[in-house]
């Protein structure tokens, strides 16, 4: 969580108005350079223990369109890093080297841009070696055109790698201070470095004659917004004070000692949220959580990874490096990861061990009205054990798809006279799927193979062509859950003409039954769900959830759930946001969600506007949920 911070007075003793300017601003990390005398140091850290120096690494031999060599630059700086040691670890290798004047000893051109590449290679791996202990940045750049800073970021990728962490100047004038393109340059840098800390080394306004109570006001504006992106260590304005005319508009206070309004503007506002989303995760961590998290830092613990919990009367939270833990004094500390991941290691060896094959099949969504079929006054079908079962044989109904499994069985009882109808399962061309007879029960359909068959019939007539997808989709499920339950492989799935003369389940089963063998293979499983969040959107047939879409463009752009039409895909993700009322995406969809273990919440609305207006609110205040945690 980005830090309070400020850039120093670039000298080697500080006034004493400069001293009081830092502590009554209440400020976080400082910035100073390298000439800086220790004793200042000593002094700030004295008045104020928890206070970070970040240090930029200077040397006299910069200048116009020159620079000192690897190996000056290192002798001139390694005495002044092992002073510094007590109080700072980050330091800043160099300043704005590619501004176009040449100002810094290089360039804006990609030929300048690649020989400082060079030089800061050397240097680096030089301070490496000779100072382990140090966390060394790549410096920040002159910014926009004609510095050509992205362009030098792409030249320099290999360096910014090598780097601990990332330099990044942020200037704008007028109300460009939160622009991704100005003031929030740094989320440009993440997009090209998603891995890499940032510092923000140098901030600032530079309108022409605005009000000090205007700067005040948008830098207050600025550290605020800095709270959202957990990767931005700290922010440090510049300059404190500065005996150079042309730094004065930014300065803190003038050179006759005046504290201009942004020092106690810095200083009144609130600092550390009670708590911090993340994004990345979709994890909120409060205090003292977040306390812990801002002293070690994303480097140690990386991202929430769960939210605060209680395990055997602990408040506990897990990051992707560390476990905290809230003491009985209430305040956080780490825990035994270690230990806890050991345990956890040989409990899931031993379940390897246990488990053979793939995770079981989640069953799917079966409405049974066996009971509720027409059945023959007197005759009844004879029944048999479950391991007397050896084929699935798939059937299609032969009629119009709107004929349900009422009108066959009317047909069986009444017209051929069997005892009920012939078909255990029946599934409708929207893929819902009835069982019509126990498994147990001998029914008629497959002739010789009555015995040892189970019936699955498809609605509709599939003599020239092949059923819809949600009914093929459906019986590949259905197949895979009983092959599963009944301990068969997949040749045990047949047409019906695989078994005896007939065109069922239509002349084109050779090429179909390859989709199903598809979906048998496909069909969702428990176990682990590699999706953090999914947005169900409806479609039926050509027509989808247009208008829905556009109305989640804000939310999705600010909380990036993975999108689709899916109930499948779905099922892959722990949380799963449904777009529509019932009619749209179906109670049976969300009750499969719910017993595969997703957590699920569904968002109705009258019309668009209102569906517009949920999002935008849940985007204002932070929620990507309503009511899940």
């Amino acid at each position: 969580m980005a830090r309070v911070g400020l850039n120093a007075r670039n000298d080697v003793f500080f006034p004493e108005e400069d001293f009081r300017l830092i502590q009554e601003a209440r400020i976080e990390t400082l910035k100073i350079l390298s000439l800086t005398d220790i004793s200042v140091c000593e002094r700030i850290r004295r008045e104020n223990p928890s206070i970070e120096f970040i240090v930029r690494l200077w040397d006299k031999g910069f200048g116009l369109g020159k620079h000192p060599t690897p190996q000056e630059f290192v002798e001139r700086v390694a005495p002044r890093i092992q002073a510094f040691r007590p109080y700072a670890e980050k330091f800043e290798i160099h300043n704005e080297p590619n501004h176009f004047h040449r100002i810094e000893g290089w360039g804006s051109s990609d030929e300048q841009a690649r020989d400082f590449r060079n030089w800061y290679l050397e240097v680096l791996r030089r301070l490496k070696e000779l100072f382990p202990w140090a966390k060394f940045g790549f410096p920040g750049l002159a910014i926009n055109y004609p510095h050509r800073d992205l362009e030098w970021l792409e030249i320099c990728r290999d360096a910014v790698e090598e780097s601990d962490w990332l330099g990044c100047h942020c200037y704008w004038q007028y109300e460009n201070h939160l622009s991704p393109e100005w003031g929030l340059r740094f989320k440009l840098y993440h997009e090209l470095f998603p891995n890499k800390p940032i510092e923000i080394t140098e901030f600032g306004d530079s309108t022409p004659d605005i009000s000090p109570e205007e700067m005040a006001r948008k830098y207050v504006e600025y550290y605020q917004e800095l709270y959202k992106y957990p990767y931005v260590n700290s922010a440090c304005a510049f300059i404190a004070s500065s005996p150079d005319l042309a730094w004065a508009p930014f300065a803190w206070r003038t050179e006759e000692g005046v504290f201009r309004p942004v020092v106690q503007a810095v200083a009144l506002m609130p600092r550390r949220p009670p708590a911090l989303y993340f994004e990345e995760t979709g994890f909120s961590v409060g205090r003292p959580f977040l306390d812990l998290l801002d002293k070690l830092g994303l480097e140690i613990c990386g991202l929430p990874i769960s939210e605060e919990v209680e395990e055997e009367g602990v408040r506990v939270q897990y990051f992707q490096k560390v476990l905290m833990v809230r003491l009985p004094s209430g305040e956080a500390a780490l825990g035994n990861a270690g230990e806890l991941l050991l345990r956890a290691k040989e409990e899931l060896e031993e379940l390897k061990a246990s488990l053979e094959g793939p995770a079981p099949v989640l069953e799917p969504i079966i409405e049974d009205i066996s009971a509720k079929l027409l059945k023959h006054p007197s005759e009844r079908y004879p029944r048999r054990e479950l391991s007397a079962i050896k084929y699935l044989v798939v059937h299609h109904s032969a009629i119009p798809p709107d004929r349900g499994p009422e009108v066959i069985a009317r047909y069986h009882v009444e017209k051929q006279g069997w005892p009920g109808i012939g078909y255990h399962y029946f599934i409708d061309p929207q893929g819902k799927i009835y069982q019509t007879n126990p498994l147990e029960v001998i029914s008629y359909h497959a002739r010789a193979y009555n015995s040892s068959g189970v019936g699955i019939c498809l609605a509709g007539n599939f003599t020239d062509s092949i059923p819809p997808m949600a009914q093929i989709s459906a019986l590949g499920h259905l197949c895979a859950f009983l092959l599963e339950k009944l301990g068969l492989d997949k040749s045990a799935i047949v047409g019906h003409q695989e078994l005896v003369p007939t065109v069922c389940p239509g002349g084109r089963w050779k090429e179909w039954k390859s989709l199903v063998l598809k979906a048998v293979d496909e069909a969702p499983r428990q176990g682990f769900k590699p999706l953090y969040h999914y947005m169900l959107f409806w479609q039926k047939g050509e027509e989808w959830a247009s208008e829905e879409w556009e109305a989640a463009k804000n939310y999705v752009a600010k909380f990036r759930p993975t999108c689709g039409f899916s109930v499948k895909e779905a099922l892959q993700a722990r949380y799963v946001t449904i777009v529509g009322s019932e009619d749209k995406v179906g109670e049976e969809a969300e009750e499969l969600l719910r017993r595969s273990g997703c957590k699920v919440e569904r968002l109705s609305y009258a019309d668009i506007a209102s569906l517009q207006k949920l999002f935008d609110d849940m985007v204002t205040k932070g929620k990507r949920f309503l009511s899940l945690v």
